[in-house]
Parts: structure tokens; sequence; C-alpha cells
């Protein structure tokens, strides 16, 4: 029986044999083409939302939907996607999400309209639900030993960056020469023959199948729609509809009781979802918490970055996706570097240093001004900012996944990667309130100055310092164990 064929039994859950290296790697370079699509297609539509506006005639109050729409099917599906993955095998799911991606791509591509779009939109955030946690358990199976499994999660990571850098300069240069559908149209070769290599390549490394493979219905249900409803009503805070069935405190106040009646039917099934032990480890739940408060303090302040180089200098989308390019060099090089440091100082250390360097590169943020001669402030925030994040990452999830059982991995994966997802919201939301409380004290009209507007930034940016301090210290108080080779 060959590797790719052969179930690892309940008794020999936490022993995997490593496969062969040349295999190994091959296997990670599988898995770092899914990341690096994910992370190019959500980069590149971002930066050409105002042509996806004019094509399909989105409304104002609307257009947003074409990122949230994503947004909310990846948050709400990861939690499913990554137990799943644990009781059918990670090789199944990550086979499945490609199998997924190609329609969405295809949908968004072809659309004619609005509603067909976000259609597309939603069947990516399924698909890359579950794909990233089936990944990165696939990534953990496949490098057994800490030294080399660090080493590939900062390999995994840096394809993000890459694909950002990619996303940044292709993308928009494929929106201006054939149109926004060619940056959906580009990645289905790159989906198809991806699934094709991974039928051929791919371990499949799970449990032998068993009672405790029953799948929790009502569990998936209530979760993904708590989940889906915490997001919706973090993602209303930072831009309001203004109609009262999607007003944030309804949305908030729905998501607290489907997730109250979550956890009150996982504590009575033999078989939960999710085993509520499982997120009271100081592993999971440290690692889950540290990367929720570093997303509030990393993805948002390049949201307000965006807008500072458009709004205020008048930057073309092309330009402002080019002054990203510090940040995704310095989060390349600092996941590249990160599992070396990890074996001189331990993960723990490594991320409490990352974090410093978000808080530092916040930090640099306020001394951005509408003069234009804040250059010498705003760069090495900027690589500070990549450099921090990209070790942040590696650190955090090294941590959050390491001596965890294979009957496990996938669900660990997610829990992180949703932390991400509602960080990313929660950052976005607070502090998108922040930055117009200050304009509003400043000027009594809709339309704020540049002076008005950049006050504000500066003010999202010391609520940015204030998530990154935050981490730090969830991070030495709650990340118990060093982890080093």
């Amino acid at each position: 029986m060959t590797i790719a064929n052969r179930p690892i039994t309940p008794q020999a859950n936490d022993r995997i044999v490593p496969l062969a290296s040349a295999r190994s790697w091959f296997i990670l370079a599988l898995l770092c083409v899914a990341q690096f699509i994910n992370v190019f297609l959500f980069q590149s539509v971002t930066l050409v939302l105002p042509a996806i506006q004019n094509g399909l005639h989105f409304s104002s109050e609307n257009l947003q939907w074409v990122t949230n729409a994503y947004t909310l099917a990846f948050g709400g599906g990861l939690l499913v996607a990554g137990r799943l993955a644990d009781l059918f095998g990670r090789r199944r799911l990550f086979l499945l999400g490609l199998l997924l991606c190609v329609p969405g791509l295809l949908a968004s591509g072809f659309a004619t309209s609005s509603l067909l779009l976000i259609v597309g939109r939603i069947i990516q955030g399924i698909s890359c639900a579950i794909v990233i946690p089936a990944a990165l358990a696939l990534l953990i199976d496949t490098f057994p030993q800490d030294a080399q499994r660090h080493r590939a999660l900062g390999i995994w990571s840096a394809a993000g960056p890459i694909g950002g850098m990619a996303g940044t300069i292709l993308g928009t240069l494929l929106a201006d020469s054939f149109g926004w559908p060619w940056i959906f149209f580009l990645n289905v070769p790159f989906a198809v023959v991806m699934l094709l290599i991974a039928l051929k390549a791919l371990p499949d490394v799970r449990e032998r199948p068993s009672s405790s493979a029953r799948v929790d219905i009502l569990g998936a249900l209530l979760s993904t729609g708590g989940i889906v409803l915490l997001i919706a009503a973090l993602t209303q805070m930072a831009h309001p509809d203004g109609r009262w069935l999607s007003s944030p405190a309804l949305l908030a106040g729905c998501s607290l009781v489907v997730l109250l009646l979550f956890c009150f039917l996982e504590r009575r099934l033999a078989h939960p979802l999710v085993p509520l032990r499982f997120l009271l480890r100081p592993q999971i739940a440290g690692a889950s918490l540290v990367t929720l408060m570093y997303s509030a303090a990393t993805n948002t302040p390049l949201f307000f970055f965006t807008l500072y180089m458009q709004q205020v200098r008048g930057s073309s989308s092309f330009l402002t996706g080019l002054s990203f390019l510090p940040t995704n060099l310095a989060l390349l090089c600092g996941s590249f570097l990160c599992a070396r440091i990890i074996r001189w100082l331990g993960a723990k250390k490594v991320t409490a240093i990352s974090l410093l360097m978000v808080a530092a590169g916040a930090l640099l943020f306020t001394r951005m001004s509408v003069s234009g001669n804040d250059i010498l402030w705003l760069l090495p925030g900027l690589v500070l900012l990549g450099a921090g994040l990209g070790m942040a990452q590696v650190a955090v999830m090294a941590i959050g996944t390491s001596q965890l059982p294979v009957s496990e991995r996938g669900l660990a994966s997610s829990l992180v990667s949703m932390a991400s997802q509602i960080g990313t919201a929660l950052g976005l939301a607070l502090l998108v309130l922040l930055a117009n409380l200050r304009s509003s004290v400043l000027t009594g009209h809709p339309q704020p100055s540049s002076v008005e507007l950049v006050a504000g930034f500066q003010w999202a940016f010391s609520g940015a310092i204030a998530f990154a301090v935050l981490s730090i210290l969830l991070s030495i108080f709650m990340l118990k164990r060093d982890y080093t080779s």
C-alpha cells in the first residue's frame, strides 16, 4: 500500500512517517501555489474595485460586498472545514476546495451583474475556507520535525506576500489592459493544474473511519452562522448601510445568541464538532487570541495607508500598490528568516519581538502628514509592519499547531486562521470608527479636508498601537511554552 493511500490508525495518531525529502518539498510547493492564488485574488480585486463598480454598475453602498461576501464565506467556513479535514482527510478537503475554486472564478469572470459576481465571490470564499486549514494541516503532516516544520511554515507564509506583489503589479496591469475579469480567468488554469497534480501527489493522512467520524450538522450550522453574523456586525460597524436589519447591534446580538446555543449543544454531544475542552487549552486559546489582536493591528493600518495615498496624495491604484512593495518584501524576508530565528530564541520570544516591530511601525505611521515630507517615517513603518507580520504569522502558528495529534491539526489551523479573519474585521470596525470620530470633531460637514483626514488616520494608527501592545501582553502571559527547534 502506498503512502498516499495508507490511513493512520488511532494507535499511530502521534507518529507520522516523514515523506521522502524531494516529495515533501514538492508538496510544499503545491501548498504555496494555493496560498499564492488566495492572496493574489484578494489583493488584486481590492485594487480594481473602482473598475468593477463601473463595469457592473455597483452602487457605493453595495460595492463593499465584493469583498465582504468573500470575507464572510471564508471566515464562516473555516471552523467547519478544519474539523471535516480532521475527520475525512486533508487530501479530500484540499481537492474539494480546489474543485470549488474553478466555478467560483468562472462565475466571477463571466459575471454580467453584481449579483452573479457576489455569488462567485462567495464560492471563492468557501473554497479558500476549505483549502487553507487543509493545506496547513497537510504541511504539518508532511514536516513532522519542528525545525523542518518551522522552515516550511516560513516558506508557506512567504507565498502570501509574493501573491500580494503579483496582485499589485500583474493584477492591476491585467485589469488596465484587458479588463478586470481577467484577474479571475488567469487563475483558472492554475487551479485546474493544481487539482490534477494534487490527485497524484498528496498523501491522505487521517484516522481510520469510526463512530467518531460523524458530522455534527446542527453544530456546523450554528458555528458558521454565529461567526458569519459576528463578522457581518463588525463589517457593518465600519461601513453601515443604514438599514435596521443589518444594524451592528442586532447582528452582534444574534451572533451572541447563536454562539451560546452552539456552546450549549457542544457540551451535550458525544461527538461534537468542536470539543469545548479543545478551545480552553492554553496553547490553542493563546495562539488564537494573539492572532486576533495582531491581525487587528497589522491589516487595518494598510487600509488607512491606501486611503492616505489615494485621497490625500492623489495617487492611482497602481502607484498605491507599488507603495506596498516595501511591506511585501519585508513580510517575505520575515517569513523566510523566522524559522532560523526561532531556533535561536524560541517561538514565544520571536512572537514578542515581531509584535514590538508591529507596534513600532504603527507608531511611525502616526507621523503621517499632509505636506508629503513624511517619507522618512512612512517607509521604515511599512518595513517594520511587514517584517513583524511575517515573523508573527510563522511563530504563532508554530506554537498553535505544535505537538498536536493528527486528529486535531486541521481544527487548530482553522481556529487560528479564523481568529485572523475576525481580528481584521474587529480592527477595521473599531479603527474606522476612531478615525471618523476624530474627523467629525474637526469638521462639521461630511467631506473632511486632507488635514482632517490625516488627523483621523493618526488616531487610527494610535489604536493599532494599542492592539499591538495588547497582543504582546497576551503572548507573554498566555503562550506558556516556548518551542525552539
